[in-house]
């Protein structure tokens, strides 16, 4: 599946209010992007349900190898869990610094000073 993904907060307090929008390309469309410059990240996401909760995994590749982050689906109108349905090392939900546009333009020696941060 070839897409393009935005996905924009609706208030600039409240990370769990977000717009997405995605478009479906075909691959003309896809190609003539793929030749553009731009900031990219490459990851595999997977999709499960942990204790009756939606939760994508996404493990990331290339200078981001090592990260993996996880997001619970709250629903549209979803309130923040008590607990996370599984162990984790740290809460980014408000931290910019894991949004995808930031990750794209973050360097691997750069990841691994941010994920230092976050050493137990």
């Amino acid at each position: 599946m070839l897409k393009l993904g935005q996905k924009v907060r609706m208030s600039g307090e409240r990370p769990l209010a977000v717009a997405h929008t995605t478009m479906y390309l075909d691959r003309p469309d896809y190609d003539a992007l793929g030749v553009m410059p731009a900031d990219e990240i490459h990851k595999t996401r997977r999709v499960d349900r942990i204790n009756g909760i939606s939760v994508a995994v996404d493990e990331f590749h290339g200078r981001l190898t090592g990260l993996v982050l996880a997001e619970v689906d709250l629903g549209e109108y979803g309130s923040p869990l008590p607990e996370l349905p599984m162990p984790f090392l740290a809460e980014v939900t408000h931290d910019d610094r894991f949004t995808g546009g930031a990750l794209a333009a973050t360097a691997s020696d750069a990841l691994s000073e941010l994920l230092g941060e976050f050493a137990r």
